[in-house]
Formats: C-alpha cells, structure tokens, sequence
C-alpha cells in the first residue's frame, strides 16, 4: 500500500504540474488581450482558480506524504481553508459562466444589462467574500484538534463539522442544477440556430440562379461567439462529470463518520474519485485550444506559428482587397517604340 500511495502523489503532482502550466498560459492569453468581454474575464478567473488549485495539490500533495498526513498547525489551517475555498470558488464561477452565455445566447438584448463589468466586479467579489466564509469552519476545525482541546467540546465541533459539510453539499447541488439547466438550454438555443441558418442557406442555394450551380453548403460556418459558447458548454458540463464523484465522496465521509469500508477500498474511492477531481484542472486549456479559434490562434502566436484565429474573409471582403491591391499596383510602363 505505501508504494501505491507513492505513485499516487507523483501522478497527482505530474497532473498537477501540468495544469499549472497550461492555465498559467490560459490567463496570460486573456490578460494581454485588448477589450475583454465579461465573459473572457470570467475565463481568466476561472484559470486563475485552476491555476491555484493545481499548485496546491503540487505542493501540499508532497507536504502530506512528507507529514505522513499529519501537518503541523500552520499547515494544517492554511490546507483546510484552501482546500474549500477554491473548490467553491471555482463552482460559482463555472455556474457564473454558465449562466452567462445563457443569457449570451437565449436573451441577447437583455445580456448587457445583466453582464456589464460593473455587475461583473461584484459578482466576482461576491464569490470570493462567500467562499472565504464558508471555507473557514474547516479551517477551524483544523486548529481544534491543535489548539482548542478541551476548550469546545467534540460533540460542539461534531455538529460544526456537518453543518459545514452539509452547506457545501446544497451550495454544490444547487451549482450543479444551475450549470446542467443553462448548458441544456444555451445548447439547445445554438442547435435551433445552426438548424435555421442552414435551412436558410439550403433555401437560398435553391432559390437564387448564381448559387444553383455552386457547390452546396451543407455546414454553414459558426460565429465565433457561437464557438467559445460551445467550448465553455463543454467545460461546463466536464466540471460536473468530472467533480460530482469527489465532492460526493468527500461530503459523505466527512458526515457519515461511522461508516465501515476496508483501507484497500476507501483507498481505491480516493484515489479514483480525486484523479477525476484534478483532471478537470487541466483539460480547460486544451478544450480551449480544441474549440476556441482565438485561443488556438494566441498559442500558436506564443510556440513562433502562423495566427490561425482569425476566420477567413467574406467574398465582398476578398473582393474590396483585391481592387484595393489592384489600385495600388505599379502602371504598365510606356510603350516609347510605338510613341505611348
């Protein structure tokens, strides 16, 4: 078992490193970037959280296997307080998202009103305020069992643990709903909006004399909002597939104290559940890189390739170039044989 728990840490490390580089090129994109929107300022902080998280589970990763999973005081108030805090953190900023392009989407004329940077900086410090409290009674019970003995009784600190577990339990079901009902309906928006545009340029193919010869588009091409929607419905609906069994875990342990399960098999749980847990840390940058064209474009820009972000021009853009092009060409030189 103590060779298994080794490897553990080295993979989690390894997975951990990894995220930590990935989301630290995701922010460094989105902060150097001119004219954010609020949502690619909620994509920034959300790989700010990521990148935290997966520098905490680098470092207290190999802190714990050096303790032997009995920290020092210090190091226990800090790891109980970061290991909640983020966590929520990250969940109300991927339901924060998710609603956004919710609204993005289903309710254009009404996302300004809703999501202007104003209602943005104080939603983020709402987030923020809120996971630092409801983190922090873990953090105390850390220092209970080092400074606190015999001062509250255990049934007191008992009660304080479910209560606290059970608050993040109902504030991650309510997150969860709220992320899989926007992702169902955003996505259910942007499948009726591709039918409809396609339908109307089957419609014009057939109708107009200039296009029934051309070849026919049977895909027409997204916008780029319609695809970083789609790239954030897919992390959106990663976050709650790949999370759920962990908190689940998590939650249930830490209530259900009597429950009997052999080392081997809580072991296997742990160490399942929590790979799971730190994977969705790092394929964000990846799904990015997948399905976001601005985002494939800045990395490239970043590894010394050729910007492919930008989308290709329209005919009358082609067109306007050209004759730009065409104006600017040198004149024919004189012909003084024929006397020109």
């Amino acid at each position: 078992m103590q060779w298994l728990e080794t490897l553990f840490t080295c993979c989690i490390v390894v997975m951990a490193v990894v995220g930590v580089l990935g989301n630290a090129v995701t922010l460094y994109i989105y902060l150097n970037k001119r004219n954010r929107t609020s949502t690619e300022n909620l994509i920034a902080s959300i790989a700010l959280v990521d990148l935290l998280s997966c520098a905490y589970y680098a470092v207290f990763s190999i802190l714990k296997k050096i303790y032997r999973h009995s920290l020092p005081y210090p190091l226990c108030f800090v790891d109980q307080f970061v290991m909640w805090v983020i966590p929520l953190a990250s969940m109300f900023l991927m339901a924060s998202i998710s609603v956004n392009r919710l609204v993005a989407v289903v309710f254009p004329l009404n996302y300004p009103k809703f999501f202007n940077f104003k209602t943005l900086y104080a939603l983020l410090l709402i987030i923020g305020a809120y996971s630092s409290l409801t983190g922090s009674p873990f953090a105390l019970l850390c220092m209970y069992y080092h400074e606190l003995t015999g001062i509250i009784s255990d049934q007191a600190f008992g009660k304080l643990n479910i209560i606290a577990t059970l608050h993040v339990g109902i504030a991650y079901t309510a997150s969860i709903l709220v992320i899989a009902l926007s992702s169902f309906m955003t996505s259910r928006t942007l499948s009726k909006s591709r039918f409809a545009r396609k339908q109307a340029n089957e419609a014009k193919t057939t109708t107009d004399p200039e296009a029934r010869g051309g070849k026919k588009d049977r895909n027409p091409p997204e916008t780029k909002d319609a695809k970083l929607t789609k790239a954030l419905v897919v992390v959106a609906v990663a976050y709650v597939v790949l999370c759920t069994p962990f908190i689940i875990y998590t939650v249930v342990f830490r209530i259900f104290l009597d429950i009997r399960i052999g080392e081997a098999q809580r072991f296997a749980l742990k160490t399942s559940t929590m790979f799971l847990y730190v994977s969705n840390y790092i394929i964000n940058p990846f799904t990015y890189y997948h399905l976001n064209d601005f985002f494939r474009g800045e990395v490239g820009k970043l590894l010394g390739r050729h910007s492919t972000s930008e989308e290709p021009q329209s005919t009358y853009q082609q067109s306007t170039n050209h004759d730009i092009l065409k104006d600017r060409a040198p004149a024919k030189p004189l012909n003084l044989r024929h006397g020109g």
